[in-house]
């Protein structure tokens, strides 16, 4: 299967100028016949958006979501991307991956918020799912759950062997595109797709290096600090290589390992 990463910057509290971004890697990416686009965290609105993230929410059946819809439709291609998402009273910060024919097969809301920030603006999320895609079975993880072993640990024992991280990590955090999330895949044997912004936003820097791994945390493509878009073909056959090799999950004695 042939997944795309795009990075950039968006534009921070104007959704329709973020779809139009979204569309011109989308077409790109289709053409280029990937089946799968990962956008950046919060790319639909923007990241850095004190006091505008109520007022840009998204619920089903709102415009932003239904035009997101109609790209997938349109491209015949899967898309995974961040945005507001509202619920009743609360706001949070979510990831949904939107298959070809337009149906959700996985929304994933953080469940790790980083720093005063996010813990005020969003509400918190409560699980890690893992759903069948086009051979592989994937998982969701925003920015900063991807640095807690636990969150891939756990979608890894629920069975994903892909795992989809839409980030905006800040460009004093280069460990996380350089060594946590490589490590993540390596622990797990899993594909790691991270998609990170770049580029600056209200005071914010991004460190953009978003990654495509292989399941022993090897790079199978990569940006630096620049706007772009790589594509890796990923074969499920290198997991079960992989796996063989390194037993980690198979090792893991649970009875051992207890939290207090």
């Amino acid at each position: 299967m042939k997944v795309a990463v795009y990075q950039g910057e968006g534009v921070p509290g104007a959704p329709d100028e973020n779809i139009e971004i979204m569309r011109e890697a989308v077409a790109e990416a289709a053409t280029a016949g990937a089946e799968l686009i990962v956008f950046p965290e919060l790319f639909l609105t923007g990241y850095n958006i004190p006091g505008e993230v109520e007022s840009l929410a998204e619920g089903e059946g709102t415009r932003a979501t239904k035009r997101m819809i109609d790209l997938a439709q349109n491209y015949a291609i899967a898309i995974l991307y961040g945005y507001v998402e509202k619920e009743g009273e609360d706001c949070y910060n979510s990831a949904r991956l939107i298959l070809r024919d337009g149906s959700t097969l996985l929304n994933h809301r953080k469940c790790q918020p980083y720093g005063d920030y996010e813990k005020g603006a969003f509400q918190k999320g409560d699980s890690f799912e893992v759903a069948d895609f086009t051979g592989f079975k994937v998982g969701i993880l925003i920015c900063y759950e991807v640095e807690f072993p636990e969150t891939a640990r756990q979608l890894a024992r629920s069975g994903a062997n892909l795992i989809l991280v839409s980030s905006a990590t800040s460009a004093q955090d280069r460990i996380v595109p350089q060594l946590l999330a490589p490590a993540r895949a390596a622990e797990n044997q899993v594909f790691l797709v991270f998609a990170n912004r770049c580029g600056s936003e209200g005071g914010l820097s991004y460190s953009g290096k978003s990654r495509i791994f292989g399941p022993s945390g090897e790079t199978l493509a990569a940006l630096e600090g620049e706007e772009g878009l790589i594509i890796a073909d990923l074969d499920p056959a290198l997991i079960d290589t992989t796996r063989a090799r390194y037993c980690y999950l198979d090792d893991l004695r649970d009875e051992i390992y207890r939290c207090p």
